[in-house]
């Protein structure tokens, strides 16, 4: 089966800092965050996505809410942010998260998403039924009917499951967690260092010019190699010419002397075939793999 790899090519500036100490926190790996294996679909192009699962009941998700409201003014450019209610098997969680579907098809989510938070963690409002969500979007001015017509719609029950099974695929156990770009799930950490944390994980899916495919896809945790030789491969020596790819659109370097030799005999049936452990990325990719 063969698979595209999109890979996101930023510059980054080169800062030089002379006599500074650095007092960013240090992020690991398994302790403050963690890679989804396999990684799923991020941003399309050069674009990063960034998701955050909440529920209303959460404390801690309401902590961080002003957290990302203060980091939405100022997030790069090109990181498309979304919310998403984890839909945890609990009746009123999955009432709450469809609740937030409803209210956002019909226009009023940005508004009413505070005040829910507000009503509960604040005010100590009750809102685990159906009937006290009402009560309380009727206090707000929210039209009833339209709310239950958007509840029973199929663009919130078919919101619902998608965010039922992307739990599922990034392993969603505890609430907040943010994932960056279908890659890496942080969770844990509370307020400004959510958001820091989050920052690094952005930086760590940009590829700079002149770095070498194979170690961009490992470090992606995307694989290139087919079958056994996942393990037993050249570690990138290109010696076994098994991390085979062809490049569909974007820049690379030109093919060396060791992929001439390697794929001598491969290049006749495909002349488009290279080896990922040779090609420098130089553009935003988009590479098919032939796993």
């Amino acid at each position: 089966m063969k698979k595209h790899l999109i890979l996101s090519l930023l510059a980054l500036v080169a800062l030089i800092l002379t006599g500074t100490v650095s007092s960013e926190p240090k992020f690991e790996e398994d302790l403050h965050y963690f890679a989804i294996f396999p990684a799923q679909p991020g941003g399309e192009g050069e674009r990063i996505q960034v998701t955050e699962f909440f529920l209303y009941t959460c404390p801690h998700c309401y902590q961080l809410e002003p957290h990302i409201d203060a980091w939405l003014k100022n997030k790069p450019n090109n990181v498309d942010f979304d919310r998403v209610p984890a839909m945890f098997d609990r009746d009123s969680v999955l009432m709450q998260g469809k609740s937030y579907y409803a209210l956002r098809l019909m226009g009023v989510a940005d508004q009413l998403h505070p005040k829910l938070f507000n009503a509960i963690h604040k005010e100590g409002v009750l809102l685990n039924t159906q009937q006290e969500m009402e009560e309380f979007l009727a206090e707000q001015g929210v039209d009833l009917e339209a709310y239950r017509k958007a509840m029973k719609s199929f663009a919130v029950q078919t919101q619902a499951r998608r965010a039922s099974v992307l739990g599922d695929r990034y392993d969603l156990r505890a609430v907040p967690s943010i994932i960056v770009d279908g890659k890496y799930r942080a969770t844990g950490l509370a307020g400004e260092a959510m958001m820091q944390l989050t920052d690094h994980l952005i930086e760590k899916v940009k590829v700079e010019p002149g770095a070498n495919l194979r170690e961009v896809a490992i470090a992606n945790r995307v694989s290139i190699y087919p079958h056994i030789f996942k393990l037993l491969n050249c570690r990138g020596r290109g010696l076994c010419s098994s991390c085979r790819v062809e490049i569909v659109s974007g820049k690379v370097s030109e093919r060396n002397e060791v992929e001439e030799n390697n794929l001598r005999r491969a290049l006749k049936k495909n002349p488009d075939l290279r080896l990922a452990c040779q090609i420098k990325v130089e553009d935003n990719l988009v590479v098919r793999s032939h796993v």
